[in-house]
């Protein structure tokens, strides 16, 4: 859950001199790539960060083609243009899918040995050193990402949606054999998860956090389904026009066919979501039977509010008038009719408040790609839906027994602002427990900061101890 405008630094250009024709290998150059297909990098960062990529070499009629893979940032098989290979040089162009030209990569090396290319990346009117390696690169360290032999029974499901040819593919994850399964069967859990397309691992940045959360509660006793949301992975449906509201009734018809299963409780069916799913677990628990809910990192303000402050967090903005003038910029910007003049005005007051407080000096270029960018994302019906919709509608509905955890360095939902209000907004005769967990950030990881770039340089995936309260506080209902 983000909607920051993209900012950019430093001065330096995009390479003039760049070969863009496309390279006819000879017999001994095709035969060279045919035997070194698979090729590791890093890109060089500021502030000692490192950028990890492959790329995959391919010879189509005598030409060079090639994909590259981010894993940090789950980018997989991106296709690569302009790949021109010599004896001494190679380059390649980087074009992420509705980017404007400016945000290309491009990629030049020279050729150091026969294993070995050094050279740039220049992206965004920024070079850092590169370098590309023969060989596959070293995977990501993600020490808590679940691992075969599993003591415990997975299956692959599809859950039919009464929209006609939707279906949501998923994982249900059973308890191992090995513990006692109790007589009305497991207390099972329903996945929920955040803003933007998920797979049902809530892949981010190499980590999986809902499939390190399903396998900590199978070992404990809980059984879950955790489900790719439309359009991913084997789910169908994807539609430009899906709100909030969509998804609640998507995970409503899940739960129905998890109560369908034979081994589950259907007594101790419960939802757990995540940022935006914490909402949506809200919003199925005031109008469907269920018997409990967890909260990660839910909203409990009305969406507006929560990018307002999302936005002064991450830009660290601490000056009361500053983050009063921010706020009426902001809520001016969306508010504003969409396509307008006075909406123009408005959003280039945010990307100006935006430049002072990041440091950055953008070029005329940038700030219209940032106008656009926010036009786009604000006239969503998503973003419509999300802006207005007020939590507390639901959490004031809220009667079956209910969990609620937010970190205190969560710069994306605060838990400063949001904790309190989805405590208040709950009746008082519902079971709650409400805690902030020091030092994690918005994926409950520990961390310094709780910078979202700091995602994907933790090793953690989710803190152990947030795992323990709720695999514990379901197995004490």
């Amino acid at each position: 859950m983000w909607f920051a405008i993209w900012l950019a630094c430093s001065k330096s250009q995009i390479p003039k001199n760049l070969d863009t024709t496309m390279t006819i290998l000879q017999a001994e150059d095709q035969q060279f790539w045919a035997q070194n297909i698979d090729w590791s990098g890093i890109v060089e960062l500021p502030g000692d960060q490192e950028l990890a990529y492959s790329v995959h070499f391919l010879i189509q009629e005598s030409t060079l083609t090639a994909t590259m893979d981010i894993p940090v940032q789950n980018a997989m098989d991106l296709e690569l243009s302009d790949v021109v290979a010599t004896e001494s040089d190679l380059s390649f162009v980087l074009k992420p899918p509705n980017s404007p030209k400016f945000a290309w990569a491009y990629y030049t090396f020279h050729r150091t040995n026969t294993t070995t290319w050094t050279g740039t990346l220049t992206q965004m009117k920024q070079t850092f050193p590169a370098t590309l390696n023969v060989g596959q690169g070293e995977s990501i360290h993600r020490p808590q990402t679940p691992e075969p032999p599993f003591s415990y029974n997975s299956r692959e499901v599809f859950v039919p949606l009464t929209e006609l040819g939707v279906q949501l593919a998923g994982t249900l994850t059973l308890p191992s054999d090995e513990l006692v399964q109790p007589s009305k069967g497991w207390p099972t859990v329903v996945f929920i998860t955040g803003s933007g397309s998920q797979d049902r691992d809530e892949t981010i940045m190499g980590h999986k956090p809902f499939a390190v959360l399903a396998d900590h509660l199978a070992r404990s006793g809980v059984a879950s389904l955790r489900v790719d949301d439309r359009g991913v992975g084997g789910s169908t449906g994807a539609r430009a026009d899906l709100t909030t509201l969509d998804f609640a009734s998507d995970i409503a018809q899940v739960v129905s066919f998890v109560k369908e299963q034979e081994t589950v409780d259907v007594d101790k069916v419960g939802v757990l979501g995540h940022s935006e799913g914490g909402l949506i677990a809200a919003m199925v628990a005031s109008d469907f039977p269920i018997s409990f809910v967890i909260s990660l990192a839910g909203t409990g303000v009305n969406g507006l509010e929560v990018l307002i402050e999302q936005n002064l967090d991450v830009l660290g903005v601490e000056d009361v008038n500053a983050r009063t003038e921010f706020r009426t910029r902001y809520a001016n910007a969306m508010m504003a009719e969409m396509g307008s003049e006075l909406e123009r005005e408005h959003i280039l007051q945010v990307i100006e408040f935006q430049e002072q407080y990041s440091g950055q000096n953008l070029s005329s270029e940038h700030r219209k790609a940032g106008l656009q960018q926010f036009e786009q994302i604000k006239k969503s019906a998503w973003m419509q839906t999300f802006m207005t919709i007020e939590p507390s509608t639901y959490w004031s509905t809220v009667t079956v027994p209910t969990l609620i955890l937010n970190g205190s360095k969560d710069l994306q939902v605060s838990s400063t602002i949001n904790l309190p209000a989805i405590q208040h907004a709950i009746p008082e005769t519902t079971l709650l427990t409400v805690k902030e967990i020091d030092g994690v950030n918005h994926l409950f990881q520990q961390c310094e900061t709780g910078s979202i770039s700091e995602y994907g340089v933790i090793d953690q995936t989710i803190d152990p101890f947030v795992l323990e309260v709720i695999s514990s506080w379901i197995l004490g209902l």
